[in-house]
């Protein structure tokens, strides 16, 4: 018969022993993230965003339905269609249970872009996803200039304030500058197909 093994006493020996528990590493390193699949996607957090664009985005229009779990609560589903196809129609948004405004009307769709973005804040690879018309404006005149072009040749830097309806964004970029060896490493370790996000799908393997 296979005896188990008391680790209970080896375990209070360990806390009790400081100069022990100093040495010993720790059980999860300080920033530590549980691998999760929302976390591909980029969050535009309070204050200072910096990333770097790495490849072409993908366009479309974007909405909410709600939908019920399997024990009997609700959440919310984004449905996207790619900007060739032109919008969803209003029945088709509401067969898909739109999502309502607390005033009781129905949430219009949005025109999006999403790119793969160096997350310099996260120092990792992921998706970002803008529907924001003013960050969208900002890039636009960028891309258009003569001293900038295609955003995949310098850092952004978008700056998030206020609340709720009072939030703004700034945008500001850096000069120009070849991608850094940190990112080109990165982008050798993973692969994105960013058409997956019009099926419903995760698009970082």
């Amino acid at each position: 018969m296979t005896k188990v093994k008391d680790i209970s006493a080896t375990s209070n020996e360990l806390v009790n022993d400081k100069s022990t528990v100093l040495a010993t590493p720790n059980f999860f390193d300080r920033g530590h993230e549980i691998p999760e699949k929302r976390n591909q996607f980029m969050k535009m957090e309070y204050g200072k965003n910096r990333f770097r664009f790495v490849g072409d985005p993908v366009s479309g229009f974007i909405f909410f339905g709600k939908v019920e779990r399997e024990d009997g609560t609700e959440s919310t589903k984004p449905y996207r269609r790619r900007e060739a196809e032109g919008e969803f129609s209003v029945e088709e948004m509401i067969n898909r249970n739109v999502r309502m405004k607390k005033d009781g009307e129905m949430e219009g769709q949005k025109y999006f872009i999403a790119s793969l973005v160096y997350n310099y804040q996260k120092e990792k690879l992921q998706v970002l996803e803008i529907t924001q018309k003013s960050i969208l404006k900002a890039i636009k005149s960028y891309v258009e200039s003569e001293e900038y072009g295609h955003p995949g040749g310098y850092d952004l830097t978008v700056e998030k304030k206020g609340e709720g309806l009072n939030t703004e964004y700034t945008v500001v970029v850096s000069p120009p500058k070849p991608l850094s060896a940190e990112i080109e490493e990165a982008l050798g370790e993973v692969s994105c197909d960013l058409d997956k996000i019009f099926e419903g799908e995760y698009p970082l393997g």
